[in-house]
């Protein structure tokens, strides 16, 4: 299918958020996880019970972290952290500096010159788009 630049940015923009909503649920999850087992820690009825319901938690948290993580890391015909990243690395065009400090419209103003800054830091001093080979900073 022959996109666009503006139609490729505009799906990336779709699929930032739906990998936002994922990442995020993914960290509430280890959150949640790590904060039951403080409170089982620190419960001296868990400490003598036969920790069947701590294992059982664990037993759905594990798996289910996997998959999640797993994924980011599609490629073909999917909405993921990889996908986005191999869209970017092919069409580096997509992420321009106007359109990234745009990102800051309506905010403080303070937002837009960290936009500006972390483009120059990504892209180059005063570069209008990512090179296709992005210094490491080795």
């Amino acid at each position: 299918m022959n996109m666009t630049l503006e139609q490729r940015r505009a799906r990336l923009i779709d699929w930032e958020k739906t990998i936002y909503r994922e990442v995020q649920q993914i960290l509430i999850n280890e959150h949640i996880f790590w904060e039951f087992g403080k409170v089982v820690d620190g419960n001296p009825a868990f400490k003598s019970a036969s920790n069947l319901f701590a294992q059982w938690i664990a037993n759905g948290y594990v798996p289910s972290a996997l998959i999640a993580v797993r994924r980011q890391l599609k490629a073909k015909d999917s909405v993921s952290l990889r996908a986005f990243l191999e869209e970017v690395m092919n069409f580096p065009d997509i992420v321009s500096r106007q359109g990234y400090v745009d990102l800051g419209n309506g905010k403080e103003s303070f937002v837009r010159e960290l936009l500006e800054s972390d483009y120059d830091k990504i892209a180059g001093v005063g570069m209008n788009a990512i090179p296709t080979a992005v210094p490491t900073g080795g």
